[in-house]
């Protein structure tokens, strides 16, 4: 017998079953619901109906009545399967995820079917059941390594649907290796689920500073969105980000270090250094916004401001300018250089310093009295400034 011959014969069975228990007389037997005045009989023969749009009525019927149609799941889902029509498997889907619960054992076996789009929209009732459909994890799970990709997209968006217990360790690995598939849409729901887990993505950090350097920016997003939920516990990872060769992974890796605030001031302090000019102006620009917090990546600003970039000379310089205080023996130590940029550099910073920078005075003082006219009339200005009152 045809594939085709078994299914009608199984809805067939299925219809038969239904009608003998609601005609069966025995005592004590659940009085049948109702709505609009009619029995849920009457709701279920009308999907028999060949008019589409009385197919539609039945099942926008059984979406309102929810649990209590619980009965006529099969029959729903012998729609799902049958109608050609988008909208029609569309409102049968929504009839299940309205009954909720008693749906899921049967939804479940559709992701056995072989017609892929029946396991997607199996997928999108379980997710939409949400975390009622828990019992069902370890089979949406097995939907991300599904040979359709539309399917694994509907996979990674589901895992989303099942709540909690949908956030295991095994759940997060599969997610973490789906932000490698080939296709955008199975990358963009991974990162999306995987960036309403909280910390929970620890294990995953590495695959998501990947994501950083997606090629799709909704994928960047949701990644970034997750390593910040991490938090201090992604700076490892991040830090080595910022060496990647992919320029795109390098910027986000440096605004999340930045957004990570004071425990990210010795990674933006090393990154000082780095190779690329990028990353060098990044944390340059994230250590000027901390101001005081950064203290302790005076030296490697210092050093900044000697850097052959004009921008991360001025941005350094900035940065030492709002550390305050804690800078002015670093900035001495620049007065003594030879590259007249630099100590022209200390010494505007000192005079913005006001009295806080008066230990540079014997300096200032020496400066004051040089050959070279813009070194002496800086100097001179910053003399006053620092010994107004």
């Amino acid at each position: 017998m045809s594939e085709i011959g078994r299914r009608g014969r199984a809805r067939l069975c299925r219809w038969a079953l239904f009608m003998a228990v609601l005609c069966a007389p025995a005592a004590g037997c659940r009085k049948e619901p109702v709505y609009e005045g009619e029995p849920l009989s009457y709701w279920l023969d009308m999907l028999r109906w060949q008019e589409a749009e009385v197919r539609f009525k039945a099942l926008d019927v059984m979406e309102k009545m929810g649990p209590e149609a619980r009965s006529a799941t099969p029959f729903i889902i012998d729609r799902l399967v049958a109608e050609k029509d988008w909208r029609m498997k569309g409102k049968a889907a929504d009839a299940l995820v309205s009954i909720g619960r008693p749906a899921v054992p049967r939804v479940r076996r559709l992701l056995r079917d072989p017609v892929s789009h029946t396991r997607t929209f199996a997928l999108y009732i379980l997710g939409k059941i949400g975390e009622p459909a828990s019992a069902a994890l370890k089979d949406v799970r097995a939907g991300l390594r599904d040979p359709d990709p539309r399917v694994r997209a509907e996979a990674a968006r589901a895992l989303a649907g099942l709540g909690k217990p949908a956030q295991d360790a095994d759940t997060i690995l599969e997610l973490g290796r789906a932000l490698s598939d080939t296709n955008y849409a199975v990358r963009c729901n991974a990162a999306e689920t995987l960036s309403g887990f909280g910390p929970k993505v620890q294990p995953v950090v590495t695959e998501l500073v990947r994501g950083l350097g997606d090629a799709h920016p909704v994928v960047q997003k949701f990644a970034a969105i997750a390593l910040r939920n991490v938090g201090a516990a992604a700076e490892p990872a991040l830090e080595s980000a910022l060496n990647d060769t992919n320029d795109l992974a390098r910027a986000g890796a440096s605004q999340l270090l930045a957004q990570l605030g004071p425990p990210a001031v010795p990674a933006l302090a090393r990154a000082l250094r780095n190779a690329h000019f990028d990353v060098r102006v990044a944390s340059a620009r994230a250590l000027a916004d901390l101001g005081p917090a950064a203290s302790n990546a005076v030296p490697a600003l210092a050093d900044a401001v000697r850097d052959g970039r004009l921008g991360i000379r001025t941005i350094a310089a900035s940065a030492l300018r709002r550390i305050g205080e804690p800078a002015v023996p670093a900035l001495i130590g620049l007065l003594r250089e030879e590259d007249a940029d630099a100590r022209i550099a200390a010494i505007r910073i000192l005079g913005s310093l006001g009295p806080a920078g008066a230990p540079a005075l014997p300096d200032l003082q020496k400066l004051a009295e040089a050959q070279e006219t813009t070194l002496r009339r800086e100097a001179e200005l910053a003399l006053k400034q620092v010994q107004s009152m």
